[in-house]
């Protein structure tokens, strides 16, 4: 068992992954959870954010029961995500809608307005 571990987390577009290390950065454990989006129309690209919740779920608890690895011996977690995105909530803090994600283009004429008016790079 090693005397202490760190977990880092990926929510990715396509699948959340966890990864386990120890001290020495020795890589114990790593799972991942797939997933995919949807795109409802030509350049949109929109996902349910459940999936990054059970997918974070899934990876954790697969890395947690690798051989070497023990949630008494966590010492930190770290997180990271996919790009800007949209996750719209009422006042409860449930979601309304499928978020909608980094590399959706449905605002692309809009961008490229702006970008003609006040100048900027595609």
């Amino acid at each position: 068992m090693a005397s202490g571990c760190w977990i880092g987390i990926d929510v990715s577009t396509t699948a959340t992954k966890a990864v386990a290390i120890d001290e020495s950065g020795r890589m114990l454990a790593v799972a991942a959870s797939e997933y995919g989006y949807d795109t409802p129309q030509p350049l949109w690209s929109e996902q349910d954010p459940e999936l990054w919740w059970t997918g974070a779920r899934n990876s954790l608890r697969a890395v947690l029961a690798a051989p070497g690895v023990s949630g008494k011996e966590l010492r930190g977690v770290g997180l990271t995500g996919q790009m800007h995105g949209l996750v719209l909530l009422d006042e409860a803090g449930r979601v309304l809608r499928p978020a909608i994600l980094w590399n959706d283009q449905r605002t692309g004429e809009q961008c490229d307005d702006i970008r003609a008016r006040v100048g900027g790079s595609a």
